[in-house]
């Protein structure tokens, strides 16, 4: 059995599925949030097939959740 995460084909797409359910929810409930869960989608498809290094990870999660947690203040 393979590992969940880096090298993992089905780990990654399910990724990608469950963030483009994610950006379809957000913009139904709050559309102005459907910017900021495209880039979400976008970071989940892409990150992951450049090999990235764990301190690139570390510093764009913590940005990613910043910026909906900001996005909710605002909005919600």
């Amino acid at each position: 059995m393979r590992p969940a995460g880096r090298r993992n084909r089905g780990y990654r797409y399910g990724s990608v599925a469950y963030h483009a359910a994610a950006a379809v929810c957000a913009a139904l409930l709050l559309p102005v949030s459907a910017a900021l869960f495209a880039c979400f989608l976008l970071r989940a498809a892409v990150l992951p097939g450049r090999g990235p290094r764990v301190r690139t990870v570390g510093l764009v999660e913590p940005g990613c959740s910043a910026a909906l947690a900001a996005l909710l203040l605002v909005f919600a």
